[in-house]
């Protein structure tokens, strides 16, 4: 009995590494780029927010390289209506930098947004997209399709 409370506390005391993110990491070259989604994002309420982290351990260097406005992704949903959405701050966790891209304007909520398409300044490298949506009140790790 006490062996599997053991294994049951080493194994539930291991941190799972950011590596192990569900999201597939990609590169953000300059200029214009699309990606495909497995699923489709959906806004369910105001202030849905985007977040593009990339491993970076210079805080400093990081938001002095990537400035405000730097990236604008675009949501559209399959009878084309859009959301746009721009960087306008900056999260961090666990050694890992991100841009936050909040919408511009409000969107109709309940959309399905199927493709995502990005307009970038500058280029990130190994991204991990995570979508965050207020009123579900859980984080949703973007699927790219492979």
């Amino acid at each position: 009995m006490w062996s599997f409370i053991l294994a049951f506390v080493g194994v539930t005391a291991l941190p799972v590494p950011p590596e192990g993110l569900p999201a597939a990491p990609f590169d953000l070259n300059v200029g214009h780029q699309q990606i495909e989604l497995r699923e489709p994002l959906v806004a369910r309420s105001a202030g849905v927010r985007l977040v593009l982290f990339v491993r970076e351990p210079d805080i400093a260097r990081f938001e002095q390289t990537h400035p405000a406005g730097s990236v604008v992704a675009r949501l559209s949903h399959a009878d084309g209506r859009m959301l746009e959405l721009v960087h306008t701050g900056y999260e961090y966790y666990s050694g890992f930098a991100g841009l936050l891209l909040t919408e511009r304007e409000h969107a109709a909520r309940g959309d399905l947004f199927n493709r995502l398409e990005f307009d970038a300044q500058v280029s990130l490298r190994d991204v991990r997209l995570v979508w965050l949506d207020r009123l579900a009140r859980r984080v949703q790790d973007v699927r790219p399709a492979l």
